[in-house]
């Protein structure tokens, strides 16, 4: 299950940034492992650029309406994993033109 849920349209970008917190809100910075993005879509709605660091990663919306879950996982150096996702949800943009198609002509 996702921590957060978001709507991303068809023809949208957005970074996402990481920052680790322990159960008092305070900022962990003892990263063993360098951190994995992942999502669940298999590049079919989503496409994911993580950065050199690990600690963003720009999403962007392949074309295809449709559901998928970005995740972030890293180990911290005690062995502890942690972990974050976000649901996102790709949604049509506005319409960019018209196209008129016409049914076959009948008899008057």
């Amino acid at each position: 299950m996702a921590d957060t849920a978001f709507t991303l349209l068809d023809d949208q970008l957005v970074t996402f940034s990481v920052s680790e917190t322990d159960d008092a809100g305070n900022p962990v910075t003892d990263l063993l492992s360098a951190p994995v993005w992942a999502e669940t879509s298999g590049g079919a709605i989503l496409a994911i650029a993580p950065s050199e660091d690990g600690s963003s990663a720009v999403v962007t919306a392949v074309g295809p309406l449709g559901d998928a879950t970005v995740t972030y996982t890293a180990t911290l150096a005690s062995g502890t994993p942690v972990t974050g996702s976000v649901a996102i949800t790709v949604a049509a943009s506005a319409a960019a033109g018209v196209t008129l198609v016409p049914d076959a002509p009948s008899h008057k």
